[in-house]
């Protein structure tokens, strides 16, 4: 079992640095892009394309592995009367469900394009 957790936790190594490394491409371009609009007159012309790849990049790859380590931000507010009747693991079942069914359409829709 700690081989399996090791390597999930290798695994999910990868994803966040694809997200990383996106982030520090975004800033670069926007600094290069700011820099050659400002100073030379001449924007990069594909910025904004790019820009909008490099975000849903770093949100679908980063989303996920934030979502399984229970990074999120979260409410607390009905937490109390789950623990008093011990259905929290029924309660966390029933959102992942329910999650992973909205974003059924999404996902679907990003395969077609």
């Amino acid at each position: 079992m700690r081989t399996f957790i090791r390597l999930t936790a290798a695994l999910s190594a990868l994803p966040m640095t694809m997200a990383s490394l996106a982030l520090f491409a975004l800033m670069v371009l926007t600094f290069s892009d700011v820099i050659m609009r400002s100073v030379f007159n001449a924007p990069i012309e594909a910025a904004t394309e790019l820009i909008r790849i490099g975000i849903a990049l770093i949100v679908f790859s980063a989303l996920p592995v934030l979502s399984a380590r229970e990074g999120h931000i979260a409410a607390d507010l009905l937490d109390h009367p789950f623990e008093k009747w011990g259905v929290q693991r029924w309660r966390d079942g029933l959102i992942t469900l329910a999650c992973g069914a909205m974003l059924w359409f999404p996902a679907g829709r990003v395969v077609d394009l």
